[in-house]
């Protein structure tokens, strides 16, 4: 990822904050003023950013492949061959093995995948606009429906079965997890799938395939968000006050731990059923959302955060704020780009999303010296190969609430949707 965005975000940061208010002048027709700077600056980060999300590069594949392994051409996988509700199926005729595109390209004989409200949202359609900008970017068929039948999934966990010629990380027959870019129309819930060098490592070697499944999508999205965005660190974290919102989920229970790997003191909410994991995970203080109000509670204790980990969206953005310190950083998981960018158009989404966050987070920093920010969630080799350690030292555990074999991924999907989860619905591939 270039450095681009970021040069452009604090320069969009910059204009509204050091340019002065009478400061203007005319180039052609356009106006230059604090403004019109800070806007471009903010839509330029953002696109940006989004061009950065677009990985790989050539075309040419030499192919080192396993002598073990013969796939066939079809595979049996969970799709979608329309957007909807109640659209998940398993099939076991209609999609073919994918092939190596990218000299980086890898692919993978599934061993084990996991489910994430994020397939049910592209199931559903939503961020369609935005995704099939990115799949159209990068070569493959996504107008009016082309990229249907899409598989869904972006974990993986399984075997090596043949590399591209410019693939030195990992070699055929090395056990890897690894989780894929959001937009890839050839997900993960297949026996096979393709992964990106940058976005692999090599599976810990203390976990079963279904347990290293359970982690790379939330583990990735809770770094990126935290870590990448300079939100904190583990020097930062030591002694820190954390709060997250929704400690028994995937992310929650990742996140959990990261922060206490890290020496940092973590608050959580949960229902009353999730308070013993939350126990057993390490959090400090546990609030029952369903009996107290989490923002009336700490702000009674007038105990204020350094950073909060927003996993409920605009409705909580307030009270987040309200319980952060001076100099802290509030991070939601939950943003508008998605329903922006379906409802105008990814150019004129996207501006409308980024202003939306600019109104809430120039304020922020103006006046409370606290920053607010989106977390996103990006594929990061390098970053898993970290979390690796973590897990193998014992820091970090899956929490695994069921597994289904892929003939039973329909079902999955339904347990997914009723919400409130423990931790997360995993895949055997291999399960019959």
């Amino acid at each position: 990822m270039s450095n681009l965005p970021i040069v452009f975000f604090v320069l969009s940061t910059a204009s509204f904050v050091f340019v002065p208010n009478d400061f203007s002048f005319q180039i052609s027709e356009f106006p230059v003023n604090r403004g019109s700077l800070t806007i471009t600056c903010a839509i330029a980060a953002v696109v940006l950013f989004i061009k950065d999300r677009l990985d790989g590069d050539g075309d040419n594949v030499t192919i080192k492949k396993a002598k073990h392994t013969t796939p066939g051409k079809k595979m049996k996988a969970i799709i979608i061959t329309k957007y909807g509700n109640n659209t998940i199926e398993y099939s076991d005729d209609k999609i073919n093995v994918p092939k190596l595109k990218q000299p980086s390209d890898i692919l993978v004989h599934v061993k084990a995948a996991s489910l994430n409200p994020v397939d049910l949202m592209i199931s559903q359609g939503n961020g369609k606009v935005m995704y099939n900008k990115m799949r159209m970017a990068k070569g493959e068929p996504a107008e009016c429906d082309a990229e249907l039948p899409l598989v869904l999934g972006h974990d993986v966990s399984g075997v090596v079965v043949k590399v591209g010629k410019d693939v030195k990380k990992v070699k055929a027959g090395d056990e890897v997890w690894a989780s894929i870019p959001i937009w890839r129309s050839e997900g993960t819930l297949a026996e096979y799938a393709i992964v990106n060098e940058y976005d692999v490592s090599h599976k810990p070697n203390n976990l079963s395939h279904t347990e290293a499944a359970s982690l790379p999508f939330v583990a990735l999205s809770v770094w990126t968000s935290l870590v990448k965005s300079m939100a904190i660190n583990s020097k930062q974290a030591k002694k820190r006050r954390i709060l997250i919102l929704g400690g028994t989920g995937g992310i929650g229970t990742f996140a959990i731990q990261l922060i206490k790997a890290w020496g940092g003191h973590v608050t959580t909410t949960c229902s009353k059923g999730g308070i013993e994991l939350m126990k057993r995970l390490g959090a400090d203080q546990i609030i029952d959302y369903t009996k107290e109000d989490f923002e009336t509670v700490l702000s009674q204790k007038k105990q204020k955060f350094h950073l909060i980990l927003d996993t409920q969206g605009p409705s909580s953005y307030q009270a987040c704020l309200n319980l952060c310190g001076s100099g802290g950083h509030v991070v939601t998981l939950v943003s508008p780009l998605h329903s922006m960018t379906d409802k105008h158009g990814l150019v004129w989404g996207a501006i409308k999303a980024t202003l939306a966050r600019l109104k809430i987070g120039i304020p922020q920093k103006l006046f409370h010296s606290r920053s607010f920010s989106w977390g996103i969630y990006a594929p990061d080799g390098q970053a898993l190969d970290k979390i690796k350690l973590l897990v193998e030292a014992g820091k970090i555990k899956p929490v695994i609430e069921e597994t289904f074999p892929l003939s039973e991924g329909v079902a999955a999907f339904q347990q997914l949707s009723t919400g409130h989860r423990k931790g997360k619905i995993v895949i055997d591939v291999d399960a019959r």
